[in-house]
């Protein structure tokens, strides 16, 4: 065998951008090299870096099952140089020399990063950095693998920041993301104590912890709960929130993933039905109560999507104490489901509350009301319309142009609408309230305070809001006509409202004796099913209407 010469090819293998080498035929020595090959392992070519190549290609010869050095590439990562080559390999034959193993390699450092970041997005959620709930698909079946082979329970625990939406809504979206960075970053921290945190989605996260690290559970809750103790700085606004928080046992209350997560979910809504801000283990006693709303969330979703099917509005007439003739009607969410049946309104607007529907079901009652309100007081039926507000509109910061818009598409005369607002709405924030009550109030919508005497502040409400209209709770109202306690607050406050020039509304009034008793005292405006229960607008406008006009 003669000495190696590549001869001719030489000048063409230096022009080619990828890097080649020959190596003997019964070893991995580098015969021949181009002189990219050279420019870019230079003096390391004997040393740590061509140990490196010379190791690889052995390995993978072996690997390949080809004793003779063929395989169709194969990645290799140079340590020494931080990079990433794809190296194929082939045997040929030489005139004048015989066999060699010919090699070529291409950088593909890019294209590893490249995939890297794709897996890292697709891993990754892009707001918290936290793995994600496809990372998590992939990491539970491991750990749940290692509890059930040492015969031991590991933990998860679900955690839902209470109220996240009065964020987005009172703040904007920016402080929201700033918000979950931040809860994100402490989650990250307890991996010191060998738990795993993940982002579930949105303003969920979940935790894992490792049977060989239960032990630090205690550890675990008792940081989060400190931590949401305190408040959160978001850029130039300081806010303190609360998390409820669900916890399971693996594989004792569950070894799949899906029924863990609806096992820890019960525990979430638990928790949420018991005041928030708390934490409850899955116990099997957890029933019924907890599927049923599970459904009914599940299916609340599901209509939203769908334009609100199932949803419509129901009318309640308010009359005049003094003529029995009908002054207005409260417009009154209803939903009809085609499997769970109806569901009434203190089942879903609770459950609409804490999800976040409710601003598309308050949206369709505002809409679907002022429609309503346009056609009757044209055609002289009612005077005004009365619709609910919830907190989560009232915080909303584009609440008011929503109600302009609405009010130009359906034509509605704004005077003849009236919002109703809960005490708990009201002292909200006090200032804040007064300031987007007032600026309604310039639309020309006039402001009632509902459920009035069911809390703390009713007295400071009339005094500080411009309101219109208070509404008696019907707690007053049932035993008014025998209870002479209940008769003196309806009096007092019949004749502190008229000092402010307010009218008051008694609701729930079944009775005449509650009635005739209410009239004496200078109520002004009766509802209740003594005049007519809440009705779909077509009955209210064929039947109540027809007989009271």
């Amino acid at each position: 065998m003669s000495d190696f010469s590549i001869g001719d090819f030489g000048p063409l293998l230096d022009s080619i951008p990828s890097y080649v080498f020959v190596t003997k035929p019964d070893s991995f020595d580098i015969i021949y090299s181009n002189s990219i090959f050279k420019e870019h392992f230079s003096d390391n070519l004997k040393g740590s870096c061509y140990g490196r190549i010379k190791s690889f290609l052995a390995n993978q010869s072996q690997q390949s099952g080809s004793s003779d050095g063929t395989f169709g590439g194969a990645d290799f990562y140079c340590g020494v140089c931080d990079k990433w080559f794809q190296i194929y390999g082939k045997t040929i034959s030489l005139p004048d020399y015989g066999e060699v193993r010919l090699y070529t390699m291409e950088d593909i450092t890019d294209k590893i990063e490249y995939e890297k970041e794709m897996e890292r997005h697709t891993l990754f959620d892009s707001v918290t950095g936290l793995p994600n709930r496809k990372q998590l698909d992939i990491d539970f079946q491991d750990v749940v693998r290692y509890a059930e082979n040492d015969n031991q329970d590991g933990m998860m625990l679900f955690l839902d920041i209470d109220n996240f939406k009065i964020v987005n809504d009172r703040f904007g979206y920016q402080y929201g993301d700033i918000l979950l960075k931040q809860i994100g970053s402490f989650l990250s921290t307890l991996n010191k104590f060998g738990a795993q945190s993940y982002a579930f989605g949105g303003d969920e996260f979940l935790i894992l912890i490792p049977h060989l690290s239960v032990n630090n559970s205690g550890k675990i809750i008792e940081t989060i709960i400190s931590r949401f103790d305190d408040s959160w700085k978001l850029d130039d606004v300081m806010y303190t929130t609360s998390a409820s928080i669900g916890s399971a046992m693996f594989p004792r209350d569950g070894s799949s993933l899906g029924s863990l997560l609806q096992k820890v979910d019960m525990s979430v809504y638990k928790a949420k039905s018991e005041g928030k801000s708390r934490l409850i283990e899955y116990h099997d006693t957890f029933g019924s109560k907890i599927s049923r709303h599970m459904d009914v969330v599940k299916a609340m979703r599901e209509s939203v999507l769908n334009d609100l099917e199932g949803f419509y509005v129901a009318y309640q007439s308010i009359v005049s104490a003094k003529t029995k003739q009908v002054e207005s009607v409260e417009a009154l969410m209803r939903w009809k489901h085609p499997e769970l049946g109806n569901i009434g309104p203190n089942e879903f607007i609770p459950i609409a509350e804490d999800t976040g529907l409710i601003l598309a079901l308050g949206e369709f009652v505002l809409r679907e009301g002022m429609t309503k309100c346009k056609q009757w007081v044209d055609k002289g039926y009612i005077k005004h319309l009365n619709i609910n507000l919830s907190v989560n509109q009232m915080v909303c910061d584009n609440f008011i142009d929503t109600v302009k818009r609405i009010i130009d598409e359906t034509g509605v005369d704004p005077n003849s609408i009236v919002f109703e607002i809960t005490e708990s709405i009201a002292i909200k924030d006090i200032n804040a309230m007064n300031e987007k009550i007032t600026q309604l109030c310039d639309i020309g919508i006039r402001i009632a305070l509902d459920d009035f005497g069911t809390g703390y502040s009713s007295l400071n409400c009339i005094k500080d809001l411009p309101l219109g209209i208070v509404k008696l709770d019907k707690k007053f109202i049932d035993n008014v006509s025998n209870n002479n306690l209940d008769k003196t607050v309806v009096m007092s406050v019949v004749d502190l409202s008229h000092k402010f020039d307010l009218s008051v509304c008694a609701e729930g009034v079944e009775y005449n004796e509650q009635y005739g008793v209410l009239k004496d005292m200078g109520v002004d405006l009766i509802q209740g099913y003594l005049f007519s229960k809440p009705q779909d607008a077509e009955t209210l406008e064929n039947e109540f209407f027809a007989i009271t006009n």
